[in-house]
């Protein structure tokens, strides 16, 4: 069995993928609004690109669901589901937008969850870390 830090609540061994739920989420963002902003710009330009968009949003809702598998994982470690929970939500509204019922407010809405769950957990995760003690005024 593991041991159990006392200081963070963590257990010794737990997966650790600090940044990696933030680098995800701006991926899935940057699938989703970079390429629609290379297409419009290559448009303008006089080229014409086909892009599947069936393909499109299945890559886009893989790296959504990826970033709230990750933030999930540095949840196990933490034993905080609230950041968890956020991402999740984030998550499924965005594969909600993108294969059922398209909505620009669904889709910004979702992102915003998504990006704020990985802000808050790698937030949280700052905050517990042994080697760091707080300043005075902080919010940890």
């Amino acid at each position: 069995m593991k041991e159990k830090d006392e200081a963070t609540g963590a257990y010794d061994g737990a997966p650790r993928f600090g940044w990696l739920p933030g680098v995800s989420a701006v991926l899935s963002v940057l699938a989703c609004y970079g390429t629609l902003g290379v297409v419009a710009g290559l448009s303008l330009i006089g080229v014409t690109l086909a892009v599947n968009v069936r393909v499109w949003a299945a890559i886009i809702v893989a790296l959504a669901a990826a970033s709230a598998a990750l933030v999930a994982l540095n949840a196990l470690r933490s034993r905080r589901v609230g950041p968890l929970a956020v991402a999740v939500a984030g998550a499924s509204l965005v594969a909600w937008v993108m294969f059922v019922s398209y909505s620009r407010l669904g889709e910004v809405a979702g992102f915003a969850l998504l990006l704020s769950a990985a802000l808050c957990e790698h937030r949280q995760r700052q905050c517990n870390a042994p080697s760091r003690h707080p300043k005075e005024g902080t919010t940890c």
